[in-house]
């Protein structure tokens, strides 16, 4: 599990860097910019919490790929929604590792990732204009 939450932060990582440049390069609103380095940080961070974890186990963490498959540029709009989807493919990575991990430490890790990912969907959504109700909805993976 460890293993793929690595992995999957690499990802996540690449993504934030190539689409905060994006949005550095389309003149994108400041806060929009602020909020892909914030994450960026943060994920950085984590993974490099996880690859500790992971060395301190004996166990050899995986590298990042070469390049990650990113979609055409359209315009601010279009990346915030690419990041707002990477930050919700990984919450739902951490959520599914929550039902696996019995470390306390581990769990909390998982949470804050969880709420730190809701956060920054919502940051990056609202600050390339997006409205509220689609950079954060009441009941998030309902319908309507």
């Amino acid at each position: 599990m460890l293993v793929d939450l690595v992995l999957r932060e690499h990802a996540v990582i690449y993504g934030l860097a190539a689409g905060g440049g994006r949005l550095g390069a389309e003149a994108a609103s400041a806060a929009a910019v602020e909020a892909v380095q914030g994450a960026y940080d943060v994920h950085r961070l984590r993974r490099d919490q996880l690859i500790a974890v992971l060395q301190q186990r004996g166990a050899t963490a995986p590298p990042a790929e070469p390049a990650y498959q990113l979609p055409p540029s359209a315009n601010a709009a279009v990346t915030g929604a690419f990041l707002a989807t990477l930050e919700d493919k990984i919450g739902a990575s951490y959520d599914t590792a929550l039902g696996e991990l019995t470390e306390p430490s581990l769990r909390q890790m998982a949470v804050t990732a969880i709420r730190d990912g809701a956060r920054f969907r919502t940051q990056i959504l609202l600050a390339v204009g997006q409205p509220a109700s689609a950079a954060a909805p009441a009941l998030p993976g309902r319908p309507g």
